[in-house]
């Protein structure tokens, strides 16, 4: 194969760096976040995946989010810079095993109908996804603060269970143009306007 002119032009290539080293910074991420690039080949295989998929355009429905799993509740919701948040989404409530850093693509997906919890995580299963977690969930809002405002997005990986021994889930919506963290139960229908946070099993 010959080589590429883009390769060859060191003004490009430069360009192409610093291009995606401020995409890094302006999710947070820095210079050990991009020094994995150099580190990891599985993580550079990503990248090049992406930019060939589709001619290189993102799926809509698919976010990549770089996890860190050791960090708490709390500091992820800090983080997040909610408006509004429901006090019972703590630590203590949402006990987690998860831990390390990882980074995950979360899928969106959106059933386009009124939907039960039971009737959700069956579709995800089907779709070879599994339900995205309290943590993840609390990543990708901090991470993509607008989606949100778009639709309510649920996640059924974590689940808190009260004095009255009713179980609920976090979500996140927007209310009178804030972003909030709110707790809905998990018995309840889910409007169609919802997206079910997922990620590939």
């Amino acid at each position: 194969m010959a080589r590429s002119e883009f390769v060859s032009a060191a003004g490009k290539v430069f360009e192409f760096v610093k291009g995606i080293a401020q995409e890094v910074q302006d999710m947070g991420g820095g210079d050990e976040d991009l020094g994995r690039v150099l580190s990891e080949r599985q993580l550079r295989r990503q990248i090049a995946e992406l930019i060939m998929s589709d001619g290189g355009k993102r799926d809509e429905n698919v976010f990549p989010v770089s996890m860190n799993y050791d960090l708490s509740v709390e500091v992820l919701i800090r983080v997040g810079e909610y408006n509004w948040s429901n006090s019972d989404i703590t630590e203590k409530n949402f006990r987690s095993e998860e831990n390390g850093t990882q980074s995950v693509e979360l899928r969106l997906v959106h059933f386009n109908r009124v939907i039960s919890s039971e009737d959700a995580l069956k579709e995800l299963d089907r779709m070879g996804l599994r339900p995205a977690t309290l943590k993840e969930l609390l990543t990708f809002g901090s991470t993509y603060k607008e989606e949100q405002r778009k639709h309510p997005i649920v996640a059924l990986g974590s689940v808190s269970r009260d004095w009255r021994g009713r179980w609920f889930v976090a979500d996140l919506l927007e209310v009178a143009g804030d972003r909030h963290l709110n707790l809905d139960g998990l018995e309840s229908d889910w409007r169609e306007r919802c997206r079910f946070a997922a990620v590939r099993k």
